[in-house]
């Protein structure tokens, strides 16, 4: 089975693995979707997805897929949400989850987000979604822990929180700030560590049980009724989803990266730029691929990755990955920087200067970047 699986807190991967043979990714952010059906996959499980640091995973990157025949599912989390809307175009939905979205039970991304720990921990959850917590209190009342007043209590006090403070003992104090019945309260303290529900794994397993039993044996492709459209968004993204891929298979650097340290030598930048423009090329690659191609050619790859690993791994450390840009003070300084470094002598100079106007938006990023690197090596 030729199928990726976006997931982390609703499920540990470790967890996953056993109940489904796939590729396991981190949950779905903006651009992943592409990246992955560009591979070719006959299968997506949408599991759970980034939302507050990075772009969530796009409609219409769903949409691309399942129009090129691939399969996409959704539950739990990120995945129910985009199944619920979109399971009209095709994408499948699976859970007690989906079907409250789907339904309008359900109407705020809140209700499924969680804070988590990262990758190396499991993506272990930090806070309680809010879908659960409606679970474990239904289930409550049903057994008799608590009565309906209470429930509402502890579930207005729940949503008034915070998203990532999030957890059965807050709840419980400031239901009981607020008049909750003590008694009623004490009984539901000692009965959640056991009885609680988590909605959202049990809903995870269901869909990759399902993809399991249905793509065991040889499954017909996805057939859509919609036209995919083609627009000035869509390209955007293709490109945006380009420029943040691995730039090969088992390196994680971003292309990105490479393509900032090479704006900062102008002589590389535009024999690069220049050869990847020739028109009797191949239009197979992408055109930021090509660039890629020549540098190799040219033997200024292997420095130009090891400088943005460099730069990658301080910049993250610190928080200043992709800060900066819309900042006239640091676009100000980082320019004044380059324009030091780089006299009008430069052989260079004009035509490199062209280039840059034409890319404005990344050469500024590479030397905004730069700079603060540079911040951070000096004493």
């Amino acid at each position: 089975m030729n199928i990726i699986v976006f997931v982390g807190p609703s499920l540990a991967p470790v967890e996953a693995q056993q109940e489904l043979e796939a590729v396991y990714r981190p949950p779905v952010a903006q651009g992943d979707v592409y990246r992955a059906a560009q591979a070719g996959v006959e299968a997506m499980v949408l599991i759970d997805g980034e939302f507050d640091q990075v772009p969530a995973v796009w409609h219409k990157e769903i949409l691309w897929a399942m129009s090129r025949g691939i399969h996409v599912y959704g539950a739990a989390s990120m995945g129910a949400l985009r199944a619920a809307e979109l399971c009209r175009f095709g994408m499948e939905g699976v859970g007690k989850i989906f079907e409250a979205y789907r339904n309008g039970v359900l109407e705020d991304d809140d209700e499924v987000a969680v804070a988590h720990l990262n990758m190396a921990a499991n993506y272990r959850p930090t806070s309680e979604a809010m879908v659960n917590i409606r679970f474990t209190l239904e289930k409550a009342q049903n057994r008799s822990v608590i009565g309906w007043h209470t429930r509402n209590l502890l579930e207005r006090a729940a949503k008034a929180m915070f998203f990532p403070t999030r957890s059965y003992p807050a709840m419980v104090e400031i239901a009981g700030r607020n008049g909750c019945d003590r008694t009623e309260l004490a009984e539901f303290s000692q009965w959640w560590p056991r009885g609680s529900i988590d909605q959202k794994r049990s809903d995870a397993i269901a869909a990759l049980r399902l993809v399991r039993q249905r793509h065991a044996a040889t499954y017909p492709r996805k057939q859509v009724e919609y036209k995919f459209c083609y627009t000035t968004f869509w390209r955007h993204l293709v490109e945006t989803a380009e420029v943040s891929a691995p730039i090969e298979e088992g390196l994680s650097l971003p292309l990105q990266a490479v393509l900032d340290e090479l704006w900062l030598n102008p002589g590389d930048c535009l024999a690069a730029y220049q050869a990847a423009s020739r028109p009797d090329l191949p239009a197979a690659n992408s055109f930021r691929q090509r660039i890629l191609e020549q540098l190799r050619r040219s033997g200024r790859y292997e420095e130009l990755v090891f400088c943005a690993q460099q730069k990658q791994a301080a910049l993250a450390a610190n928080g200043l990955n992709d800060r900066g840009e819309g900042n006239e003070e640091i676009e100000t300084e980082a320019l004044l920087s380059w324009y030091l470094a780089h006299p009008e002598t430069d052989a260079h100079n004009g035509a490199f200067l062209e280039l840059a106007r034409a890319n404005w938006r990344e050469f500024l990023r590479a030397l905004i970047r730069h700079r603060y690197y540079e911040t951070l090596r000096s004493p």
